[in-house]
């Protein structure tokens, strides 16, 4: 392309500088014949503009033959018909143009004779005539002769004129096929860019269209791939599913049958422990000992049997979420790499909260059938201290109206074991029963006997060694609370009894010698049922966490300064495990108040039934699962109330003094000195001494 506009260039340069030359040189040509030879022009192009000849390499390529040069000879004069004629010779002869001959004749006006006047003057003689004509005929040829020339020269004139039209429309011909040329090689080279540019353009679409058709290729065998793993996944978690609630449903029915072993290998249990025990057999006078539970759930599916209408039947709604976590369980470790442990203790919660929203969902649904609408675990709109939930639970009215006065409340009946309350006069009653699990770290006997008595809690191992824990005067409404300390039990079998402390009237002999004085049976001893308990090592209810009473931190209890709240009463919160039984007991006034503990975050809040006076008061808290026969270790606080929030409201001056509380120090217990064996020793010291010397005296006087 470069080498074809080179050879452009160079015509259009040499075309251009044509003209002026040929005009400039050929200008005397005017007078000569039309056409100028070949040799001249080529000369005269040869030469460069100073005039020298230009070298090989410098000059530009020969130009190319255009049009055949003809030479014609001048016209011959006009015949009297009126045509010129002239010879024409063709003098280059260009091989691949063929230019026309010139034309040879052509038509002229012949000039008219003079005819001259014949006067018959007699003068004039033939000679002068024919002179006279002869001059004329030489004047009318020059005359001629110079025409013609002129003729002939304004004919060449014209010819060269038009020559030199005609080379200009040539030349101009020449620069617009040039320039078409040039446009049509600039269009030509412009569309093989386009061209080029459009190839360039489709391979590139082609190309990637290739490179989104192997995507979208691997994008389908991904998802082909993925949804065959997610098939895959699903096919083993179904499986894995179906396998985990077939292994769910077998060991449910494992458990419930574990259970039903369980409770009869419990009754065996304590048969035979009363029966291979002397000391035991002594105590139960008719054995076999009766196994009752204060409340029971035979499925172990959280919802207690009088909820049900078939208890006994395994629960498949919750076979099938403890498949369903058995499942989330494995996730936790392949998936999320967690520790084995940490998935089985993840899973146990949901499965523990799982059955406490059991509980609570078919408490409250109890209570929708009774007309009672419980909102929250902290209601209790009976003013016992006793949330309804826990009332439900024990299968008490919520709205059952009872008397301020009564010393025993209805929730206390139940924790008590309590029938008939006429009984109570004549026998004790405590709140555990045969076969309870109780805890080494120490645990909480709550128990109802006839006031104004003082009453012992004795303990008697398999060994027949009888321990009495500790001494305690029922209250004015008849109730006592133990606090047994962890230091006085270890892990096995042990029959508790509540026994009425004697003494003699005299004060200084032992009980013992005056029980075995008299024994009539009006003067028996006042005691409980016995009760075989099996103490253990490992509980499964965790010590509640007490946090606060009425907001203030338990961490902080010395010399802090809390007011009362409105109504007088006393309140603790804290933490325990979720849905379980959380028990608080005043033991000043030996009020009891139970709640079930929140189903998400095990949260509890009791509140004292009634006010409390001023004064030192106590407070007992621990957390039971009634179903199990199970208690905690128990917490105890000790406070005192400085103000009531009577006298508070009644406008005195002390309305702003505040309740004070004291922590605890040690166990809080105060151990009593038995001074009644000492005095009597003393007395019978004293006694001796005085006959020793009465028999001293009377052995001098013999003397």
């Amino acid at each position: 392309m470069k080498k074809l506009l080179v050879v452009v260039g160079i015509l259009v340069v040499a075309l251009t500088l044509s003209s002026p030359i040929s005009y400039t040189l050929g200008a005397p040509l005017s007078l000569q014949p039309e056409l100028i030879a070949p040799t001249a022009e080529k000369e005269e192009d040869d030469e460069d503009e100073d005039g020298t000849d230009c070298s090989e390499e410098e000059c530009p390529e020969e130009e190319v033959c255009e049009k055949d040069i003809w030479k014609c000879d001048t016209w011959t004069a006009c015949s009297a018909d009126g045509v010129q004629k002239r010879t024409c010779k063709l003098l280059d002869d260009c091989p691949d143009v063929t230019t026309p001959q010139p034309t040879t004749s052509q038509k002229c006006e012949a000039a008219k004779p003079t005819v001259p006047s014949i006067i018959d003057d007699g003068k004039k003689t033939t000679e002068d005539k024919k002179d006279a004509e002869a001059k004329k005929l030489e004047e009318e040829k020059a005359a001629a002769l110079k025409k013609a020339s002129e003729l002939k020269l304004i004919e060449e004139a014209k010819k060269k004129a038009d020559s030199q039209v005609q080379k200009d429309e040539e030349a101009k011909k020449l620069e617009a096929q040039k320039a078409a040329a040039i446009k049509k090689a600039l269009l030509e080279e412009e569309a093989q860019k386009k061209a080029l540019e459009a190839e360039k353009s489709k391979a590139e679409a082609a190309a990637q269209k290739a490179a989104e058709e192997e995507k979208e290729k691997q994008r389908l065998i991904e998802e082909a791939q993925k949804k065959a793993d997610e098939e895959l996944k699903l096919a083993q978690e179904e499986l894995f599913r179906k396998q985990a609630e077939e292994e769910a449903r077998r060991k449910a029915e494992e458990e419930l049958a574990a259970k039903i072993r369980e409770e009869a290998e419990r009754k065996k249990v304590l048969e035979a422990a009363v029966q291979a025990t002397p000391v035991f057999e002594e105590i139960f006078v008719a054995p076999p000992v009766s196994v009752a539970p204060l409340i029971e759930d035979f499925n172990n599916n959280g919802i207690p049997d009088n909820f049900e209408v078939m208890p006994k039947k395994v629960d498949e709604e919750l076979i099938k979420f403890q498949a369903d976590l058995k499942v989330q369980e494995q996730k936790l470790v392949t998936e999320q790499g967690q520790r084995p442990e940490e998935a089985r203790d993840f899973v146990t919660k949901v499965f523990k909260k799982k059955k406490a929203e059991n509980k609570v969902s078919a408490i409250r649904e109890a209570s929708k059938k009774k007309g009672v609408e419980i909102k929250n675990s902290k209601q209790g709109v009976e003013k016992w201290g006793t949330s309804d939930e826990v009332a439900v639970l024990l299968g008490i009215n919520p709205r059952e109206v009872v008397s301020p006065k009564a010393a025993i409340l209805p929730v206390e009946k139940k924790l008590l074991r309590i029938k008939d309350t006429a009984a109570l006069e004549k026998k004790c009653s405590m709140s555990i029963a045969n076969g309870d699990k109780l805890p080494t770290a120490g645990f909480t006997i709550l128990a109802a006997c006839p006031k104004n008595k003082s009453f012992n809690l004795v303990a008697v191992d398999r060994a027949g060694k009888q321990t009495k824990i500790e001494t305690k005067p029922a209250s004015e409404n008849g109730k006592l609370v133990y606090v047994v300390n962890k230091k006085l039990f270890y892990a096995g079998d042990f029959v508790l009894q509540l026994q009425e402390e004697k003494t003699h009237p005299l004060g200084f002999l032992p009980s013992s010698w005056f029980t075995s004085a008299l024994n009539s049976e009006s003067d028996q001893p006042i005691q409980s049922d016995p009760v075989l308990v099996k103490v253990v090592e490992d509980i499964d209810i965790p010590q509640p966490v007490v946090q606060s009473i009425e907001g203030i931190d338990v961490a902080d209890l010395r010399d802090i300064k809390i007011s009362a709240t409105a109504d007088g009463k006393v309140r603790v919160t804290g933490l325990s495990d979720i849905s379980t039984m959380v028990i608080g007991t005043f033991s000043s006034a030996v009020f009891t108040s139970a709640i079930l503990a929140d189903v998400e975050s095990g949260s509890f809040e009791v509140v004292s039934p009634r006010p409390l006076e001023t004064g030192d008061h106590e407070v007992v808290i621990y957390a039971t699962k009634p179903e199990e026969s199970e208690q905690s270790p128990p917490v105890k606080l000790r406070f005192s109330i400085i103000q009531t929030a009577n006298a508070a409201s009644a406008g005195s001056e002390e309305t702003k003094r505040p309740v004070a509380i004291a922590p605890i120090r040690g166990d809080g217990e105060t151990k009593k000195f038995p001074m009644a064996p000492v005095l009597a020793f003393a007395g019978l010291g004293i006694l001796f001494i005085g006959i020793g010397l009465y028999l001293k005296k009377n052995k001098k006087a013999g003397a």
